[in-house]
């Protein structure tokens, strides 16, 4: 799947069917944040899982897909998910961490 200028991978693990990890490529910004969360959620209500979001060829993110991610965790935590993101990028985890959503967000592996 492409929205623009970042394309979503998705893994459902073979022995788990409860995590899902989803790898994320290029930006989430103000142009494709909308159809990142249409796509998460119709993910979330077929399979509410624990979903992984691999960030390592995320280059950049907006305040929108900042805001987009907090969506997505409400929406995970009402079905009693989780919300994890791995292998972030230095810049992009200083926007997280700069805004405080480190602080909300489950931040695995960071690169920073």
């Amino acid at each position: 799947m492409s929205y623009n200028n970042l394309k979503i991978n998705l893994s459902q693990n073979a022995t788990d069917n409860e995590k899902m990890t989803i790898f994320l490529n290029g930006s989430l910004d103000n142009y494709n944040y909308k159809e990142f969360v249409l796509k998460i959620n119709k993910l979330i209500k077929e399979n509410p899982v624990n979903f992984i979001f691999d960030c390592s060829n995320l280059h950049y993110i907006s305040a929108s897909g900042l805001g987009a991610f907090m969506e997505i965790l409400r929406k995970v935590k009402r079905y009693d998910g989780t919300l994890s993101l791995v292998s972030i990028q230095p810049q992009v985890f200083e926007v997280f961490e700069l805004l405080g959503f480190s602080n909300f967000i489950n931040i695995i592996n960071s690169a920073a």
